[in-house]
């Protein structure tokens, strides 16, 4: 249920409406503080780019610290240690809860809305970023950044599963 919820926005899906209440329903579950950070307030020129790399390295990085703490126990504490089984608990755990959230923004990355510009300004056409249409999609900033996302795509919507 926690990945229907983001399928519909992101693949264009329409459910049945009693299907739709129950996402509706359950999308507390998607676990999304950073806002609650302030961090657009801290740094001007915080975006849907920045917002991506946090999502995905801040697990990492906590990851890398349980995964020393880990090492550390089966090393130097006896194989029953407590520590260690927190240890995994606390991986397992965190791999739980960020599954969702980091999946839906490196997905939320690749959608684009496109508009068509008037024949008064040379006609054509531009796409910005729907999360964050300060992102221009045709940028290369946005193209260097998709290399990363399809990496971290490995890393969480396909590793965490596959665990």
């Amino acid at each position: 249920l926690q990945i229907a919820i983001n399928i519909s926005f992101n693949c264009d899906i329409i459910f049945p409406d009693i299907f739709q209440y129950l996402l509706d329903c359950i999308v507390i579950v998607n676990l999304d503080i950073l806002p609650s950070f302030g961090i657009n307030c801290m740094f001007g020129t915080y975006d849907y780019i920045h917002k991506m790399v946090v999502v995905t390295i801040v697990p990492l990085v906590v990851s890398l610290i349980l995964g020393i703490i880990y090492i550390f126990c089966k090393l130097f504490l006896s194989s029953n240690s407590s520590l260690k089984k927190s240890t995994v608990t606390a991986f397992l755990l965190l791999t739980f809860l960020v599954l969702i959230n980091t999946s839906t923004t490196l997905f939320h990355y690749h959608k684009c809305d496109v508009f068509d510009l008037p024949s008064e300004e040379g006609g054509g056409s531009v796409s910005y970023m729907f999360k964050d249409y300060s992102i221009d999609c045709d940028s290369d900033r946005y193209k260097s950044y998709k290399l990363y996302s399809y990496i971290m795509i490995i890393v969480y919507p396909i590793g965490i599963p596959s665990i």
